[in-house]
């Protein structure tokens, strides 16, 4: 089976919906019509990374006009999508959530499982670990999302593949402590951030012969930077494209993605 995939490495605003929606319609067309049949956002690409008080009215959920946005824009540019965001929780703390759909309906939902000590008071993790069955090219793909500090999970990609998942969506939002001012702090941003994927993910996609594709935010929000780098990853761990820097693009790649 051949996949193209469009890995989004985008600036995506705090709180700012109807920016950040615009820009994914933006990139969904143009992935669209490059071939992709998949196209995968950062991790809470839609909402944009909020973790304070301060945008707490940024939360969704799952039924809300913004999301379903999202979903219909799969029907109108003929694509599966992968979207992040913060979704709102009746019964706790809202949830780190990435949605998988394709030709205006949801395919699944996925909740962060790894939320780091520092923000243990702010998210609650996800308990599922589920794999999605999705059509392309008149079969179905077998396939999982992960999200960013996922990435320090082995067993997440091992209990993936043990279910059959042949391919791993990933999307990221890992934040930069300090605040970016030139080209080469710019560039250790994005250096760092591929080298911490690049000591983990190939190791994952190695052992349980997956293939794992990357989309991470970039840039300056209101507060906070974020690195870029986004890959595809190999069954044997190759990395077999990845962005050259820290800037908005649009990264497509044909996996090819044995039977």
């Amino acid at each position: 089976m051949k996949l193209k995939i469009g890995m989004s490495q985008m600036r995506c605003e705090k709180g700012d919906w109807e920016g950040n929606l615009r820009r994914t319609e933006e990139l969904m067309e143009e992935a669209a019509a490059q071939g992709c049949e998949v196209v995968i956002f950062p991790e809470m690409g839609l909402s944009g990374y909020c973790f304070d008080e301060h945008y707490r009215d940024a939360a969704r959920s799952l039924d809300s006009p913004e999301v379903q946005h999202f979903v219909d824009l799969t029907a109108q540019y003929g694509v599966a999508a992968s979207g992040g965001f913060i979704e709102a929780n009746s019964e706790d703390k809202p949830f780190v959530t990435q949605m998988l759909a394709q030709y205006g309906r949801v395919i699944g939902v996925y909740r962060k499982v790894q939320i780091v000590d520092e923000e243990a008071e702010l998210f609650s993790p996800g308990t599922e670990m589920p794999v999605f069955k999705l059509p392309v090219g008149g079969e179905e793909l077998t396939c999982a999302l992960a999200i960013c500090a996922d990435s320090d999970r082995p067993d997440l990609f091992a209990r993936f593949a043990g279910q059959g998942a042949r391919v791993v969506f990933h999307s990221s939002a890992p934040g930069l402590y300090t605040r970016r001012t030139d080209e080469t702090s710019w560039r250790a941003g994005y250096d760092w951030y591929k080298s911490h994927l690049g000591e983990r993910l190939p190791t994952y996609a190695r052992d349980n012969r997956l293939a794992i594709a990357v989309a991470t935010q970039c840039g300056a929000t209101v507060d906070e930077d974020f690195p870029g780098g986004s890959f595809v990853f190999g069954r044997d761990g190759s990395c077999l494209a990845c962005t050259k820097d820290y800037g908005e693009a649009l990264l497509v790649y044909e996996l090819d993605v044995p039977e």
